[in-house]
């Protein structure tokens, strides 16, 4: 996977927060790399960038997938 965003859409990219967030997920750009993005253009931290992308709303489902993944896992691991 790689972490490199098109400069295109870096030049696009809302100055907003949570309007840069719903832009990069809509321009197909991972979670990771848009929390990169927010803390080289928007000055956040690891913490709050990983924050403010996982609370969005946009990233909803992938946040629940990961969460029953999780689950699942552990699930299996206590039951072995």
């Amino acid at each position: 996977m790689s972490l490199a965003v098109d400069p295109q859409i870096l030049k696009r990219c809302p100055a907003d927060i949570d309007e840069a967030i719903v832009f990069l997920h809509a321009e197909g750009v991972s979670m990771i790399a848009s929390m990169r993005v927010l803390c080289d253009r928007r000055g956040l931290d690891l913490g709050e960038a990983k924050r403010r992308v996982s609370a969005n709303p946009v990233w909803a489902d992938v946040i629940e997938a990961t969460d029953r993944a999780i689950d699942q896992y552990l699930d299996e691991t206590e039951n072995s």
